[in-house]
């Protein structure tokens, strides 16, 4: 029902019933159907249409429960995949990477520190270059927000947003700090000034404005200003924002912003296999990683693997990324030991198994 523009659920005397239970079998899926490597606009809405169902769903004594559609993209028939046989309705890739929607559920769900940014700050990933707020999926009690090195804020979670979810997700809409402050700005010429430059940011620039735009010239240049020199940063280095959280004391941090390099993470789900009645398999990472720690979404680096041993690869041996990440399986042929490589023009990396068989 959900399309973006309505309200997230039908009510329910409209579906069914008062005195019959009710259970939400199906949610979002073919409604809007996301790529992990599609624009960071579209994740971050497929991510905020799962939160908001949520949402609904927690705060309502009549719904048993509900199912998003749905966990992983999948192979599907030509006539519903995409134009490569896939279905993208998963909150997870077919590798079973998260997306960011399903970094919303992890919030939820997480008895450990947990925060994620669901987006980056690249303005040229954006509409008109315009990044309205930063979304960050968290169980965190609160969160420091610093641009560069400079505080800009203690932001809470919004409750007024997702009034019924547990941990409801963080909209950080305002990264000015106290700069109008300490410039000397009432709280009025303040907001007056932030609201300005965020509606012209989002209509493209100044050249956007018309003759029925009726505001002063001296406040769209201050309105202009400022956006520029605390928000866009236009024609010089981006910034590097650092969101410190606290969950119940304990100091979990992330960081977005401009890369210089970045390496390659490869990682076995196991390397002690068997061999019992039939063979034994196991996933293999590759995710593309920066010197902040971000995924880079848009690495599609190629690799050739290599299988020896008591191992073979189940699938292709000249793969490349997709959206910064992929996965292989490997499975057993016979008991000993098994090495796996991967290798392109940047590095050349093993992985060694262990196949034992069952008695």
């Amino acid at each position: 029902f959900h399309n973006g523009r309505n309200h997230y659920l039908k009510d329910i005397d409209e579906v069914i019933a008062s005195d019959i239970p009710y259970l939400i079998t199906e949610f979002n899926g073919h409604m809007f159907p996301t790529k992990s490597f599609d624009t960071p606009e579209r994740l971050t809405e497929h991510a905020l249409r799962y939160a908001h169902i949520l949402d609904e769903i927690e705060g309502n004594d009549r719904i048993a429960g509900g199912f998003g559609w749905q966990f992983i993209d999948y192979y599907t028939n030509k006539e519903f995949g995409s134009g490569d046989g896939i279905c993208y309705h998963g909150v997870c890739d077919i590798f079973r990477f998260p997306k960011p929607a399903a970094k919303v559920y992890q919030s939820q769900l997480s008895k450990e520190p947990y925060l994620e940014v669901l987006h980056g700050n690249d303005i040229g990933d954006y509409n008109v270059g315009f990044i309205p707020a930063f979304h960050l999926a968290s169980n965190c009690d609160y969160i420091d927000v610093y641009q560069n090195d400079r505080f800009v804020s203690r932001e809470y979670p919004r409750r007024d947003l997702f009034p019924h979810l547990e941990h409801p997700l963080y909209v950080i809409d305002d990264v000015y700090g106290d700069v109008f402050e300490v410039e000397g700005y009432s709280k009025e010429e303040a907001k007056e000034v932030r609201l300005l430059g965020l509606e012209i940011a989002s209509r493209g620039g100044l050249d956007k404005l018309t003759k029925a735009d009726s505001w002063d010239r001296d406040l769209i240049k201050k309105a202009w200003d400022f956006y520029g020199k605390y928000v866009a940063n236009w024609g010089s280095k981006s910034f590097t924002y650092r969101f410190v959280g606290s969950y119940q004391g304990t100091e979990i941090q992330k960081q977005i912003g401009p890369y210089k390099t970045y390496h390659y993470e490869m990682k076995s789900e196991r390397t002690e296999l068997t061999i019992d009645d039939t063979f034994d398999a196991t996933k293999v990472t590759i995710q593309a990683i920066d010197d902040l720690g971000n995924l880079r979404k848009y690495c599609f680096d190629s690799f050739s693997v290599k299988a020896e041993g008591s191992i073979e690869i189940i699938g292709d041996q000249l793969i490349s990324l997709i959206g910064g990440q992929r996965a292989v399986w490997v499975k057993t042929v016979k008991p000993g030991k098994g090495i796996l490589t991967l290798e392109n023009s940047r590095c050349k990396e093993t992985i060694v198994f262990d196949v034992k068989i069952i008695k």
